[in-house]
């Protein structure tokens, strides 16, 4: 989705040092036109790599033009981003997912603050509470499939078996799916600009002044999501080195790509700044979280299931009060199935990737992947 003519002329007035050094350079912060030298892109959760296809890989990663302290996230963020052992991208900077509360609601209810203790599950317990006695709010509403799924696995339910079999239509599924529709009150399960009282923040500030921030405990041995920013010169730059120039710039300027973002480029003992912009609550959810969340590279099934989740965020979407999910997630399913039986279990190349999404659904965004 192409991002609004206001923020698109924001970012332009940003970055106006870099591009008055750097004339004949093409800079976009998502990947709009093959033409750009070099590219900004944010990878939610990390499902896939939307851009794999069309930006260089960084393959020395360990031989970086840039000195890095033990205190800088670099290192960090580049486990959760790695993919045999390359990297599609510079990070710049990265944000592990969070709790997001409305104290003054909470207070309101008589309902216990979240506290780092709480799993998913005193989550869904809290906004059921909440919905019930607030129902004209929306107490909790996933953003999208890619966090329902999050939240499915922290449930200790899985969208796909080891033999990379999706299971979308599964009873255990359907039952949560069910759960979150009575949380909605009437409305859609997935809700990407609700003002919920609880939720995982996404781009943007906390809405009010109100929400807070609080590290949940994992379910052990399951995924908790990432943002990570990262910059990349495209395959057609004649400047490869661009890149590293446009991550440094990005680096100095924090609130071009996420104001409330670890910088991974910085060492934040140097950088009070970045205490100052998160705060110390969301500042001190962040550092919780790194430490409970162990880094790991991204495999092939990561990223094979991440594409194939995008028939379950479709599926959901379209879910109304009165659907029948089975019904609504049984052609997804379909799809995803073709999908994964075309890939097999490995990645042999991303045009071969590109390729199976084309041949499944011409509407998967990997399918508009060069070449």
């Amino acid at each position: 989705m192409p991002p609004p003519a206001d923020d698109i002329r924001s970012f332009r007035r940003r970055i106006e040092p870099f591009l008055e050094k750097h004339a004949n350079w093409d800079v976009q912060f998502w990947l709009q036109r093959q033409s750009a030298n070099a590219v900004s892109l944010l990878e939610r959760n990390l499902p896939f790599f939307p851009a794999a296809n069309d930006v260089m890989t960084v393959n020395a990663f360990d031989e970086l033009p840039l000195s890095f302290s033990e205190n800088d996230f670099y290192q960090i963020t580049t486990k959760h981003f790695r993919w045999r052992g390359q990297l599609p991208g510079i990070p710049v900077a990265f944000r592990p997912s969070v709790l997001m509360y409305d104290s003054h609601v909470l207070q309101q209810l008589d309902e216990p603050f979240p506290n780092p203790s709480w799993t998913m599950e005193d989550v869904l317990d809290a906004a059921e509470r909440i919905a019930t006695h607030y129902p004209l709010k929306t107490a909790y509403a996933p953003h999208d499939g890619y966090e329902v799924s999050f939240l499915l696995e922290q449930e200790g339910i899985r969208l796909f078996t080891p033999a990379l079999q999706p299971e979308f239509t599964n009873p255990r599924v359907i039952e949560e799916l069910k759960r979150l529709r009575q949380i909605q009150r009437g409305r859609a399960i997935i809700q990407p600009f609700a003002d919920s009282i609880l939720t995982f923040s996404l781009l943007n500030q906390p809405s009010t002044p109100d929400m807070n921030a609080i590290a949940l405990t994992p379910r052990a041995g399951a995924v908790w999501p990432m943002a990570v920013f990262y910059t990349a010169a495209t395959r057609q730059s004649q400047h490869p080195d661009m890149a590293w120039e446009w991550a440094a710039f990005t680096a100095r300027h924090p609130d071009i790509v996420a104001s409330n973002a670890l910088p991974a480029l910085k060492s934040l003992a140097e950088d009070e700044a970045t205490r100052a912009r998160l705060g110390p609550e969301r500042y001190d959810a962040y550092m919780t979280m790194l430490e409970r969340v162990p880094p790991r590279s991204l495999t092939d099934a990561d990223i094979l299931k991440g594409a194939a989740l995008w028939w379950f965020d479709q599926a959901l979407r379209l879910v109304g009060p009165d659907t029948d999910l089975r019904a609504a997630l049984a052609p997804a399913q379909d799809k995803a199935q073709a999908f994964l039986t075309c890939t097999g279990p490995q990645i042999s190349d991303l045009d071969h990737l590109t390729a199976c999404a084309r041949q499944v659904d011409p509407d998967h965004p990997l399918a508009s992947q060069a070449p």
